[in-house]
């Protein structure tokens, strides 16, 4: 009897799972069907709708609780499956990116995205099946010195967080206005002079909130440390001083640590985070693209759905195209042979001691548009299907697909088996997730290395130091 009940359990729970999966893959299906889209493109897009609803069954049935696959689904499910859709259904002639509609280059694009996430689909498989007998170290509470060192660490972040917010608040007093910033914000941003800045220094403050959840039970007045902290985060992280991008990986991780005692199951984690992106960030765009004083006007003279299917025909949402484009440029051009990829993991290197150092992948492929059709700038996203394609054709593609997979296992398995830093580093990077897949990929990734710096990488050398610092002076004192 007890077996028969657990057997009914599971099988309602699977069933759960097949009407959810179902449910959310219906929604292009039915974009498609009433859609004038040429019926070998819809195959295409169902091969990708396909795809995605195997990884998310493998997800939901054996509760991956893996971020990262979270925001690669809905990237892939947004960006490269209900944004084209929605963009083609009218049968336009031109793409948002410019690029005249070729039907044989719709098709070559979007059996490739079907072969990267084909692939990263069976890469991330065999991942859980070979590594996942091998444990992650997790790392041992220093005994009864934490909370010494800790304190002085925590004090030290403090301090940090403060000069971060005076610097912070001091930039923003240099603005000639808000409306000058409003006016050239999405322009492009040199790497090298505003990644110490804005990446290592304004970050200060999210690494204090960090190390206060990990030490949050042997704080004295955690709970103000609690709120210093989130007012220098709103100080250093907000739209006039950082693009969308940016302010996206820094709030996402903080919702993500709000919620995570009560996302326990990866079908949780997937309903919180695409509500979020199809429904909050499109009707939120209406008061980031408007006045405070016009609010109430906004929103009475806009559509709820109308505003959402229009969002993602706007060029926010042109990775699709963009991937098309970089098609198209390899075939002009030739591929870069991994050329781009050294300008992204050398992109600390500055330009007058490199002189040949590429150009972010979008600003190549948005020149390529400027030059042969009408686009009007070249701060382009460029997605990672892209970039691999644009350094080594189809094999790129192939191998950026069993990278991301190898990193978004692990990365699941330093979030779910440590309470140290490492915890918070990998699920600042899964946050990041959609900004890296999104690209270009040396902007995404030198800004996403900047923040680890401050969240990770200082805090770690300054418990080396303290440490070293303690023992020294116990073996000076013992001496005395």
């Amino acid at each position: 009897m007890k077996l028969s009940f657990v057997s009914n359990l599971i099988i309602s729970d699977k069933l759960k799972t097949i009407l959810g999966i179902i449910l959310i893959m219906m929604i292009p299906i039915v974009l498609l069907y009433n859609s004038s889209i040429d019926h070998t493109i819809k195959i295409t897009f169902l091969a990708n709708i396909g795809v995605l609803s195997v990884l998310l069954w493998y997800s939901f049935t054996t509760n991956d609780l893996n971020l990262g696959n979270v925001f690669v689904v809905i990237f892939f499910y947004l960006f490269f499956i209900i944004a084209p859709i929605l963009q083609l259904k009218d049968g336009p002639d031109i793409l948002v990116n410019t690029l005249p509609y070729d039907i044989q280059k719709v098709f070559n694009a979007n059996v490739l995205v079907t072969l990267f996430l084909s692939v990263y689909t069976l890469a991330y498989l065999i991942s859980r099946n070979i590594f996942s007998n091998i444990k992650i170290k997790s790392h041992i509470v220093f005994g009864k010195t934490v909370n010494e060192r800790s304190n002085v660490i925590l004090l030290i972040l403090l301090i940090l967080s403060f000069i971060a917010a005076i610097t912070a608040l001091l930039e923003i007093k240099s603005l000639t206005s808000v409306l000058s910033v409003l006016e050239n914000y999405g322009n492009q941003e040199d790497i090298s002079e505003n990644l110490i800045r804005r990446k290592v220094l304004y970050n200060f403050p999210l690494a204090l909130f960090v190390y206060l959840r990990i030490y949050k039970e042997k704080v004295k007045g955690k709970y103000l440390l609690y709120l210093i902290a989130f007012l220098c985060i709103l100080i250093t992280k907000n739209p006039l001083l950082e693009k969308r991008n940016g302010l996206g990986a820094t709030y996402l991780f903080l919702l993500f640590c709000i919620l995570e005692p009560y996302l326990r199951s990866s079908r949780l984690q997937f309903v919180v985070f695409f509500l979020l992106f199809v429904i909050f960030f499109p009707i939120s765009s209406i008061l980031t693209h408007q006045s405070f004083f016009s609010w109430g006007s906004a929103f009475e003279n806009v559509s709820t759905i109308t505003h959402i299917v229009d969002h993602f025909q706007q060029l926010h949402y042109d990775a699709w195209a963009n991937f098309i484009a970089s098609i198209e440029y390899v075939t002009d051009s030739g591929m870069e042979f991994g050329r781009q990829l050294l300008g992204t993991l050398f992109f600390y290197f500055p330009r007058s001691l490199w002189v040949t150092k590429p150009q972010p992948t979008g600003v190549e492929v948005g020149n390529f548009l400027i030059g042969n059709y009408n686009m009007w700038f070249d701060n382009l996203s460029s997605p990672l299907v892209a970039e691999g394609y644009v350094d080594f054709g189809i094999w790129g593609l192939v191998l950026y697909a069993i990278i991301l997979a190898g990193i978004t296992y692990y990365l699941g398995q330093t979030a779910r088996k440590t309470d140290y830093l490492e915890k918070y580093a990998a699920i600042y990077v899964q946050c990041s997730y959609l900004f890296i897949l999104r690209g270009a990929l040396m902007p995404a990734f030198a800004y996403t290395i900047g923040s680890l710096i401050a969240i990770y990488l200082i805090p770690k050398m300054m418990e080396f130091i303290v440490k070293l610092v303690g023992v020294r002076f116990q073996l000076v004192w013992r001496s005395v």
